[in-house]
């Protein structure tokens, strides 16, 4: 039962904070009725996305509205994985093109006219995720040969 009711004090919170979000006011009736149900929160705390997440995300003191992080938040791996990520989800639907033009080359020059298997598609949607990978891994190793160049400050 305590389960069930967290889930619906959590319901109600997002259904209060994206009628924020829309620019419905909000009933604090209804973020005060789900505050125990949640179990979590006081009514105090109750505003916008910290409702949802306290604590998560670094807010500004005095706006209370979100702060870019930090480069010194992290440690360097992690920033680096962060890009390798971005870069290879970025990637993925050039490869992924480039990887079933290649396979329809590769097909269409050996005169195969049959359609397309599935472990076929399989082998192409592979070959677009090992080509996004080869991108990124090819991003990482420039990136450490070549860092980034300073910020210069404006005279």
């Amino acid at each position: 039962m305590r389960t069930s009711a967290t889930i619906a004090g959590a319901l109600l919170l997002l259904a209060a904070t994206l009628a924020e979000a829309l620019g419905a006011a909000a009933s604090p009736a209804a973020r005060l009725a789900a505050a125990p149900l949640c179990g979590a929160f006081s009514a105090g705390e109750l505003s916008g996305s910290e409702a949802l997440l306290p604590g998560l995300m670094p807010l500004d003191d005095a706006s209370g509205q979100p702060v870019p992080y930090r480069r010194d938040e992290f440690p360097g791996w992690m920033w680096d994985i962060r890009r390798a990520e971005v870069v290879t989800v970025g990637a993925f639907p050039i490869t992924l093109l480039f990887s079933s033009l290649g396979y329809q080359l590769y097909r269409s020059i050996e005169g195969v006219s049959t359609p397309i298997t599935q472990p076929e598609q399989i082998g192409v949607l592979l070959g677009g995720v090992g080509l996004a990978a080869t991108v990124a891994i090819i991003d990482f190793i420039l990136g450490k040969i070549q860092p980034p160049p300073k910020k210069q400050e404006a005279p």
